[in-house]
């Protein structure tokens, strides 16, 4: 059994963006702001990449590129 107050990090899967990520137990509440993608920490394809976030700029996409927009957050240099 793992106490409430523990410093454990474990995974939790976020209810918003379905992303799953590491975070310490005591520090962990109901609707807090911890995941790593929702608050743009991190990058999760299909929620915050170029293509969801701004699908206008993304049609713009040349095909000379090596990837495609779905690889990329949109605040990426």
């Amino acid at each position: 059994m793992i106490s409430r107050k523990s410093k454990m990090t474990v995974f939790w899967n976020c209810p918003t963006c379905h992303g799953d990520y590491s975070y310490p137990i005591a520090e962990r509440s109901v609707g807090d702001d911890s995941c790593s993608y929702c608050n743009r920490g991190r990058f999760l394809a299909g929620y915050n990449s170029l293509d969801v976030t701004d699908p206008d700029l993304a049609k713009e996409w040349s095909s000379n590129n090596t990837d495609s927009p779905k690889s990329y957050p949109s605040y990426s240099r």
